[in-house]
């Protein structure tokens, strides 16, 4: 039976629908629709993938795959406030610097 799922990938912002034929806790097996990759003309060719790897994420429905995409970008926004928190203070401090007192 097949099942409309949505893939989203780690470099990107996009969702794209996917053909799903089985789905298990870990995989799911994906239909090529361009017959794709390295070798061409495999259209319509079922292929198992991890449900979510370091590259791609499967998951049931649309608003799922925005969920995650939206919790990835708000991650990186955290991410991004810290680190231009540590900036701002090294700024300071450098900028609050005063050369050594010469000793005599």
């Amino acid at each position: 039976m097949s099942m409309i799922w949505f893939r989203t990938y780690s470099h990107t912002n996009k969702i794209e629908a996917v053909v799903v034929e089985k789905c298990t806790a870990t995989s799911v097996w994906v239909v090529d629709k361009y017959g794709g990759g390295w070798s061409k003309g495999n259209s319509g060719k079922v292929s198992r993938a991890a449900r979510e790897s370091d590259y791609m994420q499967y998951h049931e429905s649309w608003d799922d795959a925005k969920a995650y995409l939206l919790k990835r970008a708000e991650s990186r926004v955290v991410a991004a406030r810290r680190a231009l928190e540590t900036a701002n203070a090294d700024f300071g401090n450098i900028k609050g610097m005063k050369p050594p007192k010469e000793e005599a």
